[in-house]
């Protein structure tokens, strides 16, 4: 649960933005549409879970903050492979019309989707560990989970 906080975060910053800017900004009530894309089935999907967990707990406490925003999340399970991660972004962004993206989890999720997030300008907020070396040299997406490398070597230390 110690991580619990960052994952709050993960999903109120971009609440926010959107809450901010554009058509949102301009309603007295409005609907803010949130694509997760998550590990929902396969070996990781006790840590989508917990993700998915720690989204509603943010989307929730977002609601009872702004009254006047509906926050409506569509889940898109990546199954930790970059082709069905691609394919759950070209649904979120194509069909569902969200407005920002949370997630993928994984690095080689993040890899694949990135050229569509670069086309299409859409917000993602990515929590995948990608290490700095492999991070886009543009903000989006945006990651936002330490380089693994240098908390590797933090633990190192530490154990030291």
């Amino acid at each position: 649960m110690h991580y619990l906080k960052p994952l709050l975060l993960i999903i109120i910053i971009p609440l926010l933005a959107i809450s901010c800017n554009g058509p949102v900004a301009n309603n007295n009530t409005s609907t803010i549409k949130v694509g997760v894309m998550l590990v929902l089935s396969g070996d990781f999907v006790k840590y989508g879970e917990s993700a998915k967990n720690a989204i509603e707990i943010a989307a929730q406490s977002f609601r009872d903050t702004h009254p006047n925003s509906t926050v409506e999340l569509i889940y898109e399970d990546t199954k930790a492979d970059p082709k069905t991660a691609v394919s759950a972004y070209q649904k979120l962004v194509n069909v569902d019309h969200v407005q920002a993206i949370i997630g993928p989890m994984l690095q080689i999720e993040t890899a694949a989707i990135t050229p569509l997030i670069q086309k299409d300008n859409m917000p993602v907020f990515s929590i995948a560990p990608v290490p700095i070396e492999n991070r886009s040299t543009t903000s989006n997406p945006l990651v936002v989970w330490p380089d693994p490398t240098a908390e590797a070597g933090q633990m190192a230390e530490f154990i030291r």
